[in-house]
């Protein structure tokens, strides 16, 4: 609340969370956090570009989470796959929402550029103090939220597979804005 910034960095630049592995769906940060008032979180989602590089985790769980190098090298930020009902059927189609690295070809050109699709987040804490005492701090992902808003997602116009497809990866990007909130448990 005083205007500066704490970083953790003892615990290394990534956080990898996997729904299917619970283990890595909780964390004990290491860092000594100063005591005070902390008004909002701030941390990136994904992985920016200066270190999102191939090759640099090689144990799963991920090793499985790679970004083909035609596309841009490096790792996924984001997996979700599930399925949607199409207006008029009865049946769901599976969807693949991967969010990372983004590649454009210039039609003209062939000239190729990569997108970082990696971005800050900041959530409020509404004052969170910390003292010498334990906290234990809810992320919460609201999933529809990354096809909601701003940008209304449409499976039927956008696609349902996106990686390839830096125009849909950037309306999900855009959405990134309000998917996370903390909730202080103590």
């Amino acid at each position: 609340s005083n205007g500066g910034v704490f970083q953790l960095s003892k615990d290394g630049f990534s956080r990898y969370i996997d729904s299917d592995i619970p283990s890595t769906l909780s964390w004990l940060v290491s860092d000594e956090i100063p005591e005070g008032t902390y008004n909002a979180i701030t941390f990136t989602f994904g992985i920016k570009s200066s270190q999102n590089k191939s090759n640099m985790f090689v144990n799963p769980p991920e090793s499985g989470m790679w970004w083909p190098d035609m596309l841009g090298g490096g790792y996924h930020y984001m997996k979700l796959n599930g399925k949607w009902l199409p207006p008029s059927q009865t049946i769901g189609n599976p969807f693949n929402t991967h969010l990372g690295i983004g590649r454009v070809i210039d039609n003209n050109t062939s000239d190729t550029t990569f997108v970082d699709n990696s971005f800050e987040g900041t959530i409020n804490t509404a004052n969170l103090i910390i003292n010498n005492e334990t906290h234990i701090l809810n992320f919460i992902m609201n999933i529809d939220s990354w096809f909601k808003t701003p940008n209304v997602y449409n499976f039927d116009i956008d696609g349902a597979a996106i990686m390839e497809n830096q125009k849909a990866m950037q309306k999900i990007k855009e959405n990134g804005f309000d998917v996370f909130r903390i909730e202080v448990l103590n």
